[in-house]
């Protein structure tokens, strides 16, 4: 509902949050692909708008995606675009690169408990 009342209002910042927010919800319940579609849908209408948090959030979420599909090396470029948002931005480092280094270093140590269970 609230997506439909942003839309009519034309509000694309609210209707961004209102798709992160869904996605949010889908991810935690383990539905992947209609999360990454949400956040898809909030990058899309959150395009040209200063929205940098937001951007940044679904960038982040779309990495955490990712690495749950364990898909390691779309999840490094997803934080790789949430630490160029932080940059291009000048968002407050301190609050943000500390969680995409993070996750960026559990998709590290995750691909090597993989290629170490799996040599080749």
């Amino acid at each position: 509902k609230a997506e439909k009342i942003y839309r009519n209002l034309d509000d694309q910042s609210q209707l961004g949050a209102v798709y992160l927010s869904m996605a949010r919800v889908k991810s935690l319940a383990g539905d992947y692909l209609g999360s990454e579609v949400l956040i898809t849908n909030a990058l899309t209408v959150m395009r040209g708008l200063e929205e940098q948090n937001k951007i940044y959030e679904a960038y982040n979420l779309l990495g955490y995606i990712s690495i749950e599909a364990k898909d390691y090396d779309r999840g490094l470029l997803y934080f790789g675009k949430a630490l160029n948002t932080v940059n291009a931005f000048e968002m407050d480092p301190s609050l943000h690169f500390v969680a995409v280094l993070e996750n960026r270093s559990n998709i590290f140590a995750a691909k090597k408990i993989r290629e170490s269970t799996n040599p080749i």
